[in-house]
């Protein structure tokens, strides 16, 4: 279990965990304190999908419904319910079978309008590339 605090209200984090040897899923429910608004959300992050020595690949997808954001003109709230999203995917290669110190991750991934934890307010587009 988890806590945040939102800008909506407080929100509690139900994680439940899936794994074989290999891979992991988590699926995260989010339940809230319905004093000030009322919102939900869900989220799935799977690591290393597709096992193998050299390549591992991650996803993570998250949707939600939420009062919108009204960024362009400074007012926070808004009456009006949105439906919001989170896709993203990731890729770490190591080339070398024995060094996992060396390698390449890549990560890709799109958000709409919405408030996730970390992540920027307004939807956003984002890809990176880094050496490892």
């Amino acid at each position: 279990m988890g806590y945040n605090l939102t800008p909506f209200g407080s929100e509690f984090i139900f994680t439940n965990y899936f794994f074989t040897d290999e891979q992991s899923i988590q699926i995260n429910l989010i339940c809230v304190d319905q004093n000030f608004f009322d919102f939900s959300s869900l989220g799935v992050n799977s690591s290393n999908l597709f096992p193998t020595q050299k390549v591992y690949v991650g996803a993570e997808m998250q949707a939600w419904f939420q009062p919108e954001f009204q960024l362009e003109d400074r007012t926070l709230l808004k009456n009006e319910w949105q439906l919001g999203y989170l896709l993203r995917a990731d890729v770490s290669y190591f080339p070398f079978k024995e060094s996992k110190d060396f390698g390449l991750f890549a990560q890709v991934g799109y958000k709409t309008k919405g408030y996730v934890l970390g992540e920027r307010l307004d939807e956003d587009f984002y890809c990176s590339l880094v050496f490892l």
